[in-house]
């Protein structure tokens, strides 16, 4: 129906701009002249009536414009849906001559038959007019007559609107499918479409691209792309299809042309024929490889993640060991970091006092095993340099993260002694600093070519980085903490020294003095005799020998603490100076009835100074006589090799406390020597030379006094045993 309510000719309106006349409009004008001829009236309409006005499809002597429905009978008609007969209608009251157009004038006989749609109201009327009355009105065949020709044109009205619905309808069917066949072609997805029985009726461009069979290979088949170990999975998911069910992200296995196989998503609609029956399915299909390893890869990382976390956490809770065992705790460092990062070895440096290289303190190889010290890697990654450019970077951020070790201008100075001789592709570096201050580095590396580090790795080795710093900071503390303590310590013993040191000085000088005042006052009376003088003056001058001995010790102490002793270094024969060191003890040895024993062999003279180290040895041995009891044996000996160096022993029986022999004012001699300088003082002029001197329990409440030099001290070319003193040196009277 039109906008004026009325159906509309498609084929009449739309062939009349081109003066063509359709087949449609032919046959209208074919029934509206027999409706003319069978009335026999010169005028004859075929119209369709609206609810405004009329318009003419067919006529007869009639021009075929529009009219309004109040200017022509044709309305009249329309309304009562019956047919009308005017016979005359000059006297009949329902026609009005004044209402008729301006190029109709004089229509006296009028008649109208209803032309009814299908669901039988009037849509139209097949009229005859004339000029003349006719006062027979219409015999009753032409009536019937004229009621065929209305029922003809109705139903040509409606096989119009059937074939202008059919053509509307195959027009919007051929968009539609033009919309589908884009949808299809444009969706990213191989799309298929599916019969009954599983054969591929449509096949994508998607499908083609994901799967290499083009649509003329897979249309009209089962299905290529489906494993042949799959076929009965696949016809079992078109069950549901079948039933008018969908299906939705079933994942599965599918083929690719060359054998490769996808992990894939199905989901299925079904698709209904004429009757609203299930007739195949129309099917999408996602390749979910690349899900798939998306989910894996973001298990591999949550898995990666919890690890590192796990890891920091454990770190964390040992911290507190870190000040007792700081190795330790960077080796725990070095191993989370291995086992953090995957196919990477790890370790930690330090930065020595003088801010220029770094000293490694832990490494752990790509197993979790710590790499040994007597490795070629190990010695040869030692020492590491701090150059201007790496610790520059250092300084700059959390990390230095080298995908391409051999390129990156901020490890350079690492290239030669580090990534070169190993074969280091990738570096990845965390600074360890406490504010400001660097302290050291972690870096994990890896072997072969290049590689990406993640965010991921790089924040957990800023993390190690950042646990290695508290460890760090935790050791120098409780260092600094021990240094403190021991300070205290040395404080308490030099204040307790300082007592015992105005104790024993006040003892030693006033003795010496005392005599020294004396004997001097003794020589001022008139009657001494000569012999006395001399012996009261030799008092006085043992006195200042005495004090003057006294003196000497303190001064040397005092300069071996400062560090100001000068060595005369000389060639030293290591048997004479023992020989004649037990030559001199001789006399004070046989006066307590004890036995010197020297064991010597042969070997280098020693680079040093003569005086000093006689007068370390004549103190070793005057304390292990005075320590020794009457009648008691001492040995001394010396030997020398190429690892040890020179070693020179003196033992000798006592059950004392030997360490504490060698603290100022606490030896057995504090009494006996000048101010109980003795073993410290031997002791200290040993270690000028770069040696040690210990003490050490043996069995048989006996004790050792071992000195040790360095082999570098050694000269060239062996000397001679003296021959004047070898073997045992007995007391006086003894050698019967």
């Amino acid at each position: 129906m039109g906008a004026d309510g009325m159906p509309k000719p498609p084929s009449i309106i739309c062939n009349r701009a081109t003066g063509q006349t359709s087949l449609l409009e032919e046959r209208f004008n074919r029934l509206c002249r027999l409706a003319a001829r069978q009335l026999g009236v010169p005028m004859a309409t075929i119209a369709l009536v609206g609810s405004d006005e009329i318009r003419l499809i067919s006529t007869v002597g009639l021009p075929r414009e529009p009219v309004p429905r109040a200017d022509l009978l044709c309305g009249l008609a329309a309304d009562s849906n019956t047919p009308l007969v005017i016979c005359d209608a000059a006297g009949d009251p329902r026609f009005n001559p004044g209402s008729l157009p301006a190029n109709l004038p004089g229509i006296r006989f009028f008649v109208s038959m209803p032309i009814r749609g299908a669901d039988g109201h009037c849509v139209g009327t097949v009229c005859g007019l004339d000029m003349i009355p006719h006062p027979d009105g219409v015999a009753p065949g032409d009536l019937d007559l004229l009621a065929d020709i209305a029922a003809l044109a109705g139903e040509l009205l409606r096989h119009e609107e059937h074939e202008a619905e059919a053509e509307r309808l195959s027009q919007r069917h051929a968009l539609l499918e033009g919309h589908h066949r884009a949808v299809v072609e444009a969706i990213p997805l191989p799309l298929l479409t599916i019969d009954r029985e599983g054969n591929v009726t449509d096949w994508n461009p998607a499908a083609e691209r994901v799967f290499g069979w083009s649509a003329a290979e897979a249309i009209g088949r089962f299905g290529l792309h489906v494993p042949p170990d799959q076929e009965a999975a696949a016809r079992a998911v078109q069950a549901p299809t079948r039933r008018g069910e969908r299906v939705v992200a079933y994942e599965t296995v599918r083929m690719r042309k060359d054998g490769a196989r996808l992990p894939v998503s199905i989901s299925t609609a079904p698709l209904y024929d004429a009757e609203g029956r299930p007739d195949g399915a129309v099917v999408v299909i996602e390749d979910i490889s690349a899900r798939r390893r998306a989910a894996l890869d973001a298990a591999v990382r949550t898995t990666r993640l919890e690890t590192q976390a796990r890891l920091l956490t454990g770190i964390a809770n040992a911290m507190p060991q870190a000040a007792a065992d700081l190795p330790g705790m960077l080796r725990l460092i070095s191993e989370a970091a291995v086992q953090g990062i995957d196919g990477v070895e790890a370790g930690v440096w330090r930065l020595d006092a003088a801010g220029t290289s770094f000293r490694l303190q832990a490494l752990v190889s790509m197993d979790g095993r710590p790499i040994p010290p007597t490795t070629p890697k190990h010695a040869a990654l030692q020492v590491l340099p701090c150059g201007p450019v790496l610790a520059t970077a250092l300084q700059a951020g959390r990390q230095i993260a080298a995908g391409n070790a051999r390129t990156d201008p901020r490890v350079a100075e690492l290239l030669q002694p580090y990534v070169q001789p190993f074969g280091i592709g990738a570096l990845l570096s965390a600074p360890v600093r406490v504010g400001a201050e660097l302290l050291g580095l972690v870096s994990a590396c890896s072997g072969g070519e290049a590689r990406v580090w993640t965010t991921e790795e790089q924040g957990f080795l800023a993390s190690l980085a950042d646990l290695a710093a508290l460890a760090l900071e935790a050791a120098r503390r409780a260092d600094a903490m021990g240094r403190l303590a021991e300070a205290v310590v040395r404080a308490e013993a030099a204040s307790r020294t300082k007592s015992r040191f105005l104790g024993a000085m006040s003892h030693e000088l006033r003795t010496p003095l005392n005599a020294i005042i004396g004997f001097a006052e003794l020589l001022q009376g008139a009657e001494v005799p000569t012999a006395r003088r001399q012996e009261f003056a030799g008092h006085i001058v043992a006195g200042g020998r005495q004090l003057l001995d006294v003196f000497n010790d303190v001064l040397e102490q005092a300069q071996l603490e400062a560090g100001q002793l000068r060595l005369a270094e000389d060639r030293v024969p290591v048997p004479r100076l023992l020989d004649e060191a037990a030559l001199a003890a001789a006399p004070e040895a046989a006066a307590r009835g004890i036995v010197i024993g020297l064991a010597l062999t042969e070997m280098p003279a020693l680079r040093g100074d003569p005086a000093r180290l006689r007068q370390s040895l004549d103190r070793l041995l005057s304390h292990a006589l005075r320590a020794s009891p009457p009648d008691g044996r001492i040995r001394l000996g010396a030997d020398y090799s190429a690892d040890a160096g020179f070693r020179i022993w003196i033992e000798h029986a006592g059950a004392e406390d030997a360490p504490r022999a060698f603290e100022p004012f606490a030896g057995p001699e504090m009494l006996t020597r000048p101010a109980g300088l003795g073993l410290p003082l031997a002791r200290a002029l040993v270690e000028a030379h770069g040696g040690g001197v210990e003490a050490e329990a043996l069995p048989g409440h006996r004790q050792r006094l071992l000195v040790t030099l360095p082999a570098s001290r050694a000269l060239p070319g062996y000397t001679p045993l003296p021959t004047s003193t070898v073997g045992t040196i007995q007391p006086a009277g003894a050698a019967g």
